[in-house]
């Protein structure tokens, strides 16, 4: 692989880093694969093994259909290796296009407009909440002023476009908000993950930590009983910047519903002036946040004439939180949809699961949202539903140790032991007596 330093940050020509001359290298095949047509996926080939990418080739020559050269294959070998060496890095990893190289060995990284399947999310800070604007503890005592320029926007959106639905306006106003100095109950993410590393790194600073995480949609139907809530994907037609950046918003029926959901999510070492961008991709700033901008221009033109709104104030969906209650009978639901019912210490169990888990929502500063997630919690269920009654003290054993193993992968030495040690402090609170786990 090749290795070309790390970033020093002040010297714009020494911002290039192994990683990013690996991407690179990407790049420059999948033009070529796309000038010369080859039928061979790249990406398929750079997750394939070196033999199996060549005997791919060999195969093709069978069928009379033109096949990458020697030198270009060499070349998928570099890249391959690479991306092998991302993911074996600790986190946070190097730096964004670290992250770019480990997407390259997943397969459903290709967003589809108009249904995706997955959605991402890209933060300059990892410690930044995952969670809408509005229901943010810095915007409480905000939240009237919020919503009257969102209604006041709306309306003026509507104007605009006579034919737009009053949902859609809010989701636009979202897009906006920080030109409009605003905050809504939605919150945005991108169908296309490339466009989530270019945000995350946009802007940023050294020492910094960035991240990027996903949501796998079909994880609301499989994880959520019908009494737990909703996750609703909002996407809006016919904004230019909107469909440059594949961006969907996300709307949920508890404040903190969606972060329930976040699935696989990578750290990254942040430097000042190393973005993250593929211009043979549209990943760039000059196409994902152009100035020339119709919609840029009617929020420009609607703040500067602002006044009180004195209409109806919209109405924020999804600000209440989620309760011990919810989890609970998610719970339930979850043992009935396997053909399992509780026995009293079973339900007991599953009961005592729920505070736990709900406690940790209250700990957020402390505690990484894997170790939080909805996707934790049925984990622990499951293993309820496995042990037998006279289990019960390894249970409890097994069910701490998992908690604590999805609080500490990806975070450094010192957030880890705080996170270990409010995991710890919560579990004490409600089982007192019966865990030896470390």
């Amino acid at each position: 692989m090749r290795n070309v330093g790390r970033p020093s940050p002040g010297r714009e020509d020494d911002l290039m880093t192994k990683w990013q001359d690996n991407y690179q290298i990407y790049t420059l095949l999948r033009k070529k694969w796309t000038e010369r047509g080859f039928r061979l996926r790249l990406d398929g080939m750079i997750q394939n093994t070196s033999a199996g990418a060549r005997r791919q080739c060999e195969f093709a020559r069978m069928y009379g259909h033109d096949t990458p050269s020697e030198e270009d294959l060499i070349l998928l070998d570099e890249v391959r290796v690479a991306t092998e060496a991302a993911w074996e890095q600790g986190y946070p990893v190097d730096d964004v296009y670290c992250v770019a190289l480990r997407l390259l060995r997943l397969p459903h990284i290709c967003p589809a407009r108009g249904q995706p399947t997955r959605v991402w999310r890209g933060q300059r800070k990892s410690k930044w909440p995952f969670q809408a604007k509005l229901f943010r503890p810095d915007n409480i005592t905000k939240t009237e002023e919020h919503l009257k320029r969102l209604g006041s926007l709306s309306i003026e959106l509507i104007r605009k476009n006579p034919a737009l639905q009053e949902d859609l306006s809010f989701a636009i106003a979202q897009h906006y908000s920080f030109e409009a100095e605003l905050a809504t109950w939605l919150l945005d993410f991108t169908a296309n993950p490339w466009v989530a590393l270019f945000f995350a790194s946009h802007q940023a600073k050294d020492g910094d930590t960035g991240i990027i995480l996903e949501i796998a949609c079909e994880e609301w139907s499989r994880l959520t009983a019908d009494q737990f809530g909703y996750i609703r994907l909002v996407e809006v037609p016919g904004v230019p910047r909107i469909e440059r950046q594949h961006a969907v918003f996300l709307e949920g029926s508890h404040s903190d519903i969606i972060e329930q959901y976040i699935g696989p999510y990578t750290t990254f070492k942040q430097y000042s002036g190393l973005v993250f961008t593929d211009s043979t991709i549209g990943i760039d700033e000059e196409t994902l946040l152009s100035s020339e901008d119709p919609y840029l221009q009617i929020v420009g033109e609607w703040k500067s004439c602002y006044t009180d709104f004195k209409g109806t104030l919209p109405k924020p969906k999804g600000s209440e939180k989620l309760a011990s209650l919810d989890y609970y009978t998610a719970g339930k639901v979850w043992a009935a949809q396997r053909g399992r019912s509780l026995s009293l210490e079973q339900n007991e169990l599953v009961r005592q699961l729920a505070q736990f888990h709900e406690s940790l929502q209250r700990r957020k500063n402390d505690i990484p949202v894997g170790a939080r997630s909805l996707r934790t919690f049925r984990l622990a269920v499951e293993q309820v539903l496995q042990r037998s009654n006279h289990e019960a003290g390894r249970t409890l054993d097994d069910l701490l140790r998992l908690y604590l193993n999805r609080a500490i992968p990806l975070r450094d030495e010192s957030t880890t032991t705080r996170a270990v040690r409010a995991i710890k402090d919560e579990w004490e609170k409600i089982f007192p007596t019966r865990s030896s786990a470390h």
